[in-house]
């Protein structure tokens, strides 16, 4: 009986980890892939609407920089990933408001607009299914 509850203990373990892995594998793709299309069309907007949007490339590059440092980061320790998710889910719901912001601010760039809010909508979406899977966690524990 013993060993049976050990067996279990362990392939939640692995469950735990193989989750943590896609999440984190997930989440480096997608920084990479939006953070370097708002980049390059940040860059070649050519639009004086766009003045907002362009004067935050630099910033928004910048975190989705920082953003995969700490997926690695989070990738390497087993100990930081929940403190680390839930820094990286509060960033980005910052960075959500002050693109809408700038989305509200400057109606003539489309391309540069949907892209940006399509990031931060699908980034802001997963941060409240991650805390909600958080949530359904602790209390199956308790």
């Amino acid at each position: 009986m013993e060993r049976r509850d050990e067996d279990c203990k362990q392939v939640g373990q692995f469950n735990q980890n193989d989750d943590k892995c896609i999440y984190i594998s997930f989440m480096i793709s997608f920084n990479v892939l939006f953070g370097s299309l708002f980049y390059y069309y940040s860059l070649n907007t050519s639009n004086d609407e766009c003045t907002l949007l362009k004067q935050t490339a630099l910033y928004f590059t910048l975190y989705c920089s920082c953003s995969i440092i700490l997926s690695i980061i989070t990738l390497i320790g087993n100990k930081t990933f929940n403190a680390i998710t839930t820094m990286e889910g509060l960033i980005r719901m910052l960075f959500l408001i002050t693109f809408l912001i700038a989305y509200i601010q400057s109606l003539q760039c489309y391309h540069l607009q949907s892209l940006t809010l399509i990031f931060l909508t699908l980034h802001a979406l997963l941060f409240i299914i991650a805390c909600m899977k958080s949530q359904i966690n602790k209390t199956k524990q308790l």
